[in-house]
């Protein structure tokens, strides 16, 4: 739970610390387009789906925008924080925190818009204010956890946040009463 928690901050500070790198929630339905297009025919029908999103090896590249920004490609700060959210958050040593986000589940009631993007299911009308960075599901677990179970300081900034120093202070606080890791 503490690495769950950890990756969800470090996908947060991936699409926020830099204005430039957040993905708003109107570019959602390119990417799950793109992905798409790369890898739905891969389990032999073409149905909208990814029976295997682990084979999918869909490159955000193919989304970079060719003059400006539009909803239907990414700019440059965009695809880094996209390839970013799929690859999951690694140590310095380049042990994997957590795993990444696999193509697929970018679309739909329950994916990218609730908890990467904007905290809004794509059903309902997004006001400028809800699709922001901060809002989603992912940033209010990770903020709250990291403010008030691991740092206890309800003005702890998440621009803070530091990824080594998050798992081992969020293990070190907190792994013996949340991870259920052991079998006993």
């Amino acid at each position: 739970m503490t690495h769950l928690v950890t990756g969800a901050m470090w996908v947060v500070q991936a699409t926020a610390q830099d204005p430039a790198s957040y993905i708003p929630a109107s570019k959602i339905l390119a990417i799950s387009a793109a992905v798409l297009a790369t890898c739905d025919v891969q389990d032999g029908l073409k149905d909208g789906i990814l029976n295997e999103p682990e084979r999918c090896h869909f490159s955000p590249d193919t989304l970079l925008c060719k003059t400006g920004d539009a909803h239907d490609c990414l700019t440059t700060p965009q695809v880094t924080a996209l390839k970013k959210i799929y690859a999951g958050p690694r140590d310095s040593a380049g042990h994997q925190i957590f795993p990444g986000y696999m193509p697929g589940g970018e679309e739909g009631p329950e994916g990218w818009g609730l908890w990467i993007i904007s905290g809004e299911k794509p059903d309902r009308a997004l006001s400028a204010a809800s699709n922001a960075p901060g809002r989603s599901v992912l940033s209010v677990m990770g903020v709250g956890f990291f403010s008030n179970f691991v740092s206890e300081k309800a003005d702890w900034d998440p621009r803070s946040f530091n990824l080594e120093r998050a798992v081992n202070d969020a293990d070190a606080k907190m792994a013996q009463v949340l991870n259920a890791i052991d079998p006993d």
